[in-house]
């Protein structure tokens, strides 16, 4: 099989098991409470995933039901890593080194650290950037921002523009 192919080599499949989730409501019909059923059975792929990897820098993927819940599955932890990385204000042992990528329905967690370590040194230099940028936006508005007027000082001027 050709996708087969494109696998990092030594990756390991998981079985994925979505959890299933059931409301409480109160006597309005509101939902109260939700829960997951198959709490001990359903995968959970921050501690199943994510630490594996980063602790054993072996790549894992498992396989998801179309690709779209892929591809969402892939953005969501994606993001996750990468607001826990921007956290952090230098590259340490902490920051989570896992690229994660899709093929097809599959899910794939790989360690990439030259990669990660890319993605917050550009963040980094963004955030930055945006940090001069509103610097510079405050110090223009305080030159616009009107001084304090008196108001017998423009109902004159005022009346005289009317005569």
């Amino acid at each position: 099989m050709k996708i087969l192919e494109l696998l990092p080599k030594g990756a390991r499949q998981i079985r994925y098991i979505h959890p299933h989730y059931d409301y409480e409501e109160d006597d309005d019909g509101n939902v109260v409470d939700e829960y997951c059923v198959n709490e001990d059975t359903c995968t959970d792929v921050w501690y199943d995933c994510v630490y594996v990897v980063k602790k054993n820098k072996t790549p894992i993927y498992y396989r998801r039901r179309t690709s779209q819940l892929a591809k969402e599955d892939v953005l969501k932890y994606m993001d996750k890593i990468l607001r826990h990385n921007s956290r952090r204000y230098e590259w340490d042992y902490n920051c989570y080194s896992i690229r994660i990528k899709r093929l097809g329905r599959r899910v794939i967690f790989v360690y990439d650290e030259k990669y990660m370590k890319n993605l917050w040194l550009k963040a980094k230099q963004n955030s930055e950037h945006l940090k001069k940028m509103t610097n510079l936006y405050a110090k223009k508005k305080d030159l616009f921002t009107p001084t304090k007027l008196d108001v017998k000082d423009v109902a004159i001027a005022v009346a005289e523009r009317r005569r």
